[in-house]
Order: C-alpha cells, then sequence, then structure tokens
C-alpha cells in the first residue's frame, strides 16, 4: 500500500497489511477476485471501473501480474468524474425533456469537419429518428418544403457571405415518412475564428405548426370581415342615399299638399259641415305627421354623410334650453328639472344638439301622463368613463324590449298614447356611434326610464 491508497480509501498501511481484503472491507467475500485471479493465472493485465459501495466511492482498477500467480493493483478514485458525468447526463436529460414539450431543437455545425448534429427533438420535428439520414447541410435542406428551399439556402449562405453573426426564417419543411408539412421557426449564430472565417454555427429550430395555422386562420377571418365590412358600408351608404332622395322627393308634393289645403280652407271652410272640417283637421295632422317623419328621416340619413367637427360643448346649458321651449308650449303640467351644472363634452356641436333633443323629448313626451314630472340630467363614473345620463319618471318600458329600443320605426307605443315618428332614438344612437361611444337605457313598466352615454 503506498500513501495515495491511504488517502483514497481511508486504510492505514498498519491496520491492513496482513489482512484479509474480505475483513478490511466487510463484504464477506473479496471484491473483484474473479478479475484478480484471471489477471494472476493468464498474465494478460484487464481495466475496469466500478462503484463500491462500502467506501461509496468509484474506482478505475488495473490489475497486472508483476510474476506468476500474483498480482498487483492501481486504484484511481473517479468518484468526481462520475458525479459530474451522471450531473451533465441528467441535465442532458433535462434538456431533452424540455426541448421535447416545447417543441423546440437544437443542431451544431462544426465547418471544419462538415458534422452537423441534431438533438432528439430536431430528429422528432423532421419525422425522423435518431440517426436514421446523414446530418449533413445537404440532408436538411431535402427535408425542407420545395417552394422554401431557395429562400433559406439564401439566408444560410448569405449570413456566411456578409459577415452576418446570424439569422432568422420562417419556413416550412415536409416529413419524409408521412409527408406532412410543418412550419418551423429558425434561428442560427456563427462562430468566426481570428481570420473572421465561420468554424461554428449552432441554431434552434421550433416547431410553430399550431400557431402559423392559427395565424393563417385568422387573416382568413380578418379578411372575410373586411370583405362583410366593405360590403355593409356600401350597403349603408346605398341606403342612406336612397332615404335621403325618398325624403328629399316627398317635400315636394307633401308642400303642394299643405298649400292646397290652406287654399281650400281658406275658400271652403265657412261652407264646410262638421263632417268635412273633421275631415280637413284630419288630412293636416296626417300631412304634419308625415312632415316630421321626412324631416327626421333626412336628419337620420344626414349623420352619417356629414363631416364632423370637433368643440367643447356644454350640455347643461344645452338641455336648458330646450326644456324651455317645451314649457312654453305645454305650461299647464308640472315638471321638476335636476340638470347637473358644467356638463361638457368635446364633439360634434351640431350632432350633440340633435342628440340631446331628442333625449329631452322623449323624457318629457313619455312623463306627459304623470300628475308631477321629474327629470334628472347629471354624469357619473363607470368604470374609469364619465357616463351621462338623462332619467325620468315616466312611463319606461319592458326591460325585455331593451334590445328593440334604439331600431328606426320600432315603437313600444301607439300613436294614440304618444305621438312620434320611431326615429328619434335610433337618430340618438346613430349620432353616438358615430362619436365612438356608447348608449343604452335601463327601465321597468310604470318605473321611469333611465338613458346612459359616454363617448
Amino acid at each position: 500500500m503506498n500513501p495515495a491508497f491511504e488517502r483514497i480509501t481511508g486504510l492505514t498501511h498498519g491496520a491492513s497489511v496482513g489482512k484479509k481484503a474480505s475483513d478490511l472491507y466487510g463484504t464477506g467475500r473479496p471484491p473483484y477476485m474473479d478479475v484478480y485471479a484471471r489477471v494472476a493465472d493468464g498474465g494478460e493485465p484487464e481495466h475496469f471501473e466500478t462503484y463500491f459501495p462500502p467506501m461509496d466511492k468509484h474506482f478505475a482498477i488495473s490489475v497486472f501480474s508483476p510474476e506468476r500467480r500474483r498480482f498487483a493493483t492501481v486504484f484511481t478514485d473517479i468518484t468526481e468524474r462520475k458525479q459530474s458525468e451522471a450531473a451533465l447526463q441528467q441535465s442532458e436529460s433535462r434538456l431533452n425533456r424540455a426541448q421535447e414539450v416545447g417543441h423546440l431543437g437544437s443542431w451544431e455545425l462544426d465547418h471544419l469537419t462538415k458534422r452537423l448534429i441534431w438533438s432528439d427533438e430536431a430528429y422528432r420535428i423532421f419525422g425522423l429518428q435518431p440517426g436514421e439520414v446523414g446530418t449533413t447541410y445537404e440532408a436538411f435542406l431535402n427535408i425542407v418544403f420545395p417552394d422554401d428551399r431557395a429562400a433559406v439556402d439564401a439566408v444560410y449562405t448569405g449570413s456566411l457571405r456578409e459577415d452576418g453573426d446570424n439569422y432568422e426564417i420562417e419556413h416550412r419543411i415536409v416529413r419524409w415518412t408521412t409527408g406532412e408539412v410543418r412550419t418551423v421557426f429558425h434561428r442560427c449564430e456563427h462562430f468566426r475564428d481570428s481570420t473572421n472565417t465561420v468554424i461554428r454555427s449552432v441554431g434552434m429550430v421550433h416547431d410553430i405548426t399550431g400557431q402559423a395555422r392559427a395565424r393563417k386562420k385568422i387573416q382568413e377571418l380578418n379578411q372575410f370581415l373586411e370583405k362583410q365590412m366593405n360590403e355593409l358600408a356600401l350597403a349603408n351608404k346605398e341606403l342612406e342615399a336612397f332615404s335621403y332622395s325618398v325624403s328629399h322627393d316627398l317635400r315636394n308634393p307633401l308642400n303642394a299638399i299643405i298649400t292646397n289645403i290652406e287654399v281650400l280652407s281658406m275658400e271652403a271652410g265657412p261652407t264646410l259641415g262638421t263632417d268635412g272640417k273633421q275631415a280637413m283637421d284630419h288630412i293636416r295632422q296626417s300631412v304634419d305627421r308625415m312632415a316630421r317623419v321626412i324631416s327626421d328621416l333626412m336628419t337620420l340619413s344626414n349623420i352619417s354623410r356629414r363631416a364632423l367637427t370637433s368643440e367643447t360643448v356644454n350640455m347643461s346649458e344645452m338641455a336648458l334650453a330646450f326644456f324651455h321651449e317645451l314649457r312654453a308650449t305645454d305650461q299647464g303640467r308640472t315638471v321638476h328639472i335636476d340638470i347637473q351644472p358644467g356638463l361638457t363634452v368635446t364633439g360634434d356641436p351640431g350632432l350633440l344638439r340633435i342628440m340631446m333633443e331628442n333625449l329631452v323629448r322623449n323624457a318629457w313626451k313619455f312623463t306627459s301622463t304623470k300628475s308631477e314630472t321629474r327629470i334628472e340630467i347629471g354624469v357619473m363614473e363607470q368604470k374609469g368613463r364619465h357616463c351621462y345620463f338623462i332619467r325620468d319618471n315616466g312611463v319606461g318600458f319592458d326591460p325585455k324590449e331593451s334590445d328593440s329600443l334604439f331600431k328606426a320605426y320600432h315603437r313600444l307605443h301607439s300613436q294614440k298614447e304618444f305621438k312620434g315618428s320611431g326615429i328619434g332614438l335610433a337618430t340618438v344612437k346613430r349620432i353616438v356611434d358615430r362619436m365612438g361611444g356608447l348608449v343604452w337605457a335601463e327601465s321597468g313598466k310604470e318605473k321611469g326610464a333611465t338613458f346612459y352615454f359616454y363617448f
């Protein structure tokens, strides 16, 4: 035993010489005796590596025979090396698993030896078994989808010529065994020597087939939606032009009817009987209603046609002015108006005036059956926005009808109950939409209504 053996095994010379190995190690039978006996008998040296549990160490053991029937051993402690190898193997196993989970393969090309190494996941991505094909650049190009092959080769060879340090490209591959086409994202980095010659390239290949298919689906959907929107915009434009034309063309004959009714009333009025006068009043009312419908229809069609301007508008003053006009025409009502002062917005003053007039008239009309009317206009915070509202104690509406409330010509009440064209709230919605906002209403039967809007 030399000093090195003592350090490696922890056995001292004095305590070991002359004793049996089985007694020293507590193994019952001397370890590795079959190897030692073979070397002693045959004279041929042997070398092996082993793990020795009693010492919890790895050894490299060389056995030789200095003379017949005798043997000698040289022990080398390789525990640290074995532990490093085990840690490296575990790390490689984890890396392979991570690559498999992430569909991320790696490769390395030695430009001096032309040797290309693929990771296990790279083989899987390409649809191959490790070692199934020769790992060369040419073999890789054969996997690339034919239509993409020139672009892949150009970006790779170009990066070598142009002193590029790296490149990225998305392309398709074809799995030989199944013919399946996959989409991958490729990234490469070059390493150069002192003469600026590329000696090594390291890259990754990421299977992004799922993302590519989803992206293509989104693109197709966006193209379809864009086409639908263009068709809808064209249809709306044609409809608005038609509505404007019809409304404009109806004004002339309607004006002629109004003029002739006035002439007929002045000349024949005294001679008309009760039935004749009632018929004349009915004609006037019908003509007035038609005039209002035409006017509202032209206003509605003009909203999308006019150019927008932007100014600061005081809606409090605007609403108050409308209420003063309504009070003047209906002085017998008891009405309590509560308008929060200083309600200002930035927008098109003309459209805001039309919107406020329709909302104020709507509240005024549907509270007309109440002995005491209460109307409130104010602002509240909702999800970080200034949300404006106009609340009344009128007849309200069934919440089930809220989706139809802003549709043109959709009326929840008859003309006998409440007069109107059925276009007012549709006009409000179109204005709010045009200004990039949102409008909605909440109510219950005989519980009043509240209209909310923001820009």
